[in-house]
């Protein structure tokens, strides 16, 4: 549980972190070659880069106990919580 709490703060910051980048991209662009009739296809381009990102990233992120038990792949989510503070991996 711990490992899925920082990969979700860690999925948060990129995000984040993808827009900031992609709007500041966007913007150096815009005042470069903002006078081009085609520029808006490169900051399309530039922004959806991050959303890209964050798709192939959330494929990597491991199933909660909560999704596992909603779509009945699990009985109870409570098993796998008390073994894992059982092996020290969830903190309150």
């Amino acid at each position: 549980m711990k490992t899925r709490g920082s990969m979700v703060t860690r999925n948060e910051v990129m995000i984040v972190s993808g827009q900031f980048a992609a709007f500041v991209i966007i913007a150096l662009i815009f005042n470069i070659w903002g006078e081009h009739d085609g520029v808006w296809s490169y900051m399309l381009l530039v922004a959806v880069l991050p959303a890209f990102a964050l798709f192939f990233g959330l494929l990597k992120m491991p199933e909660s106990p909560r999704w596992l038990s909603q779509r009945l792949l699990l009985e109870s989510p409570v098993p796998v919580v008390a073994v894992k503070l059982r092996e020290g991996q969830g903190d309150a």
